[in-house]
């Protein structure tokens, strides 16, 4: 029952005027504090740490439902945990990481923007690149090197595609390319958002994400309605996929309005929150099991409860003041928490990078080499990512604040935590 009450007490204090002599007498009688003091402590999402290890964790979990998508198709894979329906994980788990990549990159360019009052988009596609090609650029070497040896294919449309990052846009890529499509579409994010930040006001940019999230939700619909046999197009076109990206960037945008960000932590800190957006996301993977409504309101559906699920991971992996997270179901939400922040996933997520590179050269549905074999090629696949990380990923990164002669390798994000521009998507 104190629990209950105190969620009640601190759930008023989030959604009174903090100016009123009523919502000052609330913080007096039951913290024994000013408001002064009330104000001057962190909200929610403003508390300090070296990293965001929640979102290294959902980068995790990502990555790990791509995996086990194309696992469960290689030769030695125990047939009974094999999915019918895994393909739909490893589809949400890159939609997970679309939305994530919104959020963090909206997040940073706007705390730039306020440290600076300006954006160096010259900087930011410098980071990007450091952080992007070489290791791109490394398994492109290493596919020229396999081609037609091993088990290894591609076409000179696939090498075309993929130096342009627009495999999106093929209609049949090779094995060993197919997966760079959601590169592509992230590629061509980070050269066009940043612009918009630069141009737009917030509110503007709210306004904008809101027509983007609706508008193609209802593109999609009318392709598949006018032309059916385009279905495939709507997973993998830039324009058809904008949603779920834009999703992150509204979150990252709606915590820094008052109102929204008020409205999104009343949602946080409630105990029905998390399984809300389970139920969501359940639900949204039911619909992907059909064709029409997994391409139309599926993915929209997906992209809503992964924002959701970044938003409680972030609220409650916070040393929140007051008890603002703590209520009934906080033995359960402390769970998925510790399991999120825990060093595997964390590790996992911090090289999921590579690991989503990689990941084709060695889990092959058809091969004839017998070390591509589950779960030696698993074993294979963590060598190559950890050595593409520590080998290439590492040093380049160290490069990302020589533009310029910039002084700081760190930016401060609005919650307060510092973390590194580059690294983290």
């Amino acid at each position: 029952m104190l629990s209950i009450h105190n969620f009640v007490i601190t759930r008023s204090i989030l959604t009174c005027d903090r100016s009123s002599a009523s919502c000052q007498k609330i913080v007096k009688l039951h913290f024994g504090m000013e408001i002064a003091t009330l104000s001057s402590m962190p909200t929610p999402l403003e508390t300090s740490a070296a990293r965001l290890p929640a979102l290294d964790g959902l980068r995790g979990v990502a990555i790990l439902g791509v995996l086990f998508s194309k696992a469960q198709l290689t030769p030695g894979f125990p047939s009974e945990f094999h999915l019918r329906w895994g393909h739909i994980v490893g589809s949400a788990s890159v939609d997970l990481f679309f939305v994530v990549s919104g959020y963090l990159i909206t997040m940073l360019l706007l705390a730039e923007k306020d440290r600076t009052r300006q954006i160096s988009l010259g900087a930011f596609y410098w980071r990007r690149a450091l952080r992007i090609i070489p290791a791109f650029l490394a398994l492109l070497t290493a596919l020229w090197l396999l081609d037609g040896h091993s088990d290894v294919e591609m076409r000179h449309i696939d090498w075309l595609s993929a130096a342009t990052y627009t495999v999106n846009f093929i209609p049949e890529s090779s094995w060993d390319a197919g997966h760079l499509w959601s590169l592509s579409i992230e590629e061509h994010f980070y050269l066009l958002w940043p612009l918009m930040v630069v141009l737009l006001s917030e509110s503007q940019l709210r306004k904008l994400l809101v027509a983007l999230i609706v508008g193609t939700l209802l593109l999609r619909g009318v392709v598949l309605a006018t032309q059916p046999q385009e279905a495939s197009i709507l997973e993998v076109w830039t324009i058809f996929r904008w949603d779920t990206i834009a999703a992150g960037c509204w979150l990252a945008l709606g915590l820094r309005h008052e109102a929204t960000r008020t409205r999104l932590m009343n949602f946080a800190v409630s105990p029905w929150a998390l399984p809300a957006t389970i139920t969501v996301l359940i639900v949204s993977l039911g619909l992907n099991l059909s064709n029409k409504l997994g391409l139309t309101i599926g993915y929209s559906l997906t992209a809503i409860a992964w924002a959701a699920l970044i938003l409680l991971a972030l609220q409650r992996s916070s040393s929140l003041p007051g008890g603002y997270s703590r209520h009934q179901s906080l033995e359960i939400k402390g769970l998925w928490i510790r399991v999120l922040q825990s060093r595997f996933l964390v590790t996992i997520g911090i090289l999921s990078y590579s690991l989503y590179l990689w990941h084709r050269l060695f889990l092959r549905a058809e091969t004839s080499q017998s070390w591509l074999h589950f779960p030696v090629n698993l074993a294979c696949l963590t060598l190559a990512a950890v050595a593409c990380h520590w080998l290439i990923e590492r040093p380049f990164l160290l490069l990302k604040n020589s533009w310029k002669s910039q002084p700081t390798t760190e930016q401060t994000l609005p919650w307060g935590s510092s973390a590194p521009v580059d690294g983290l998507v």
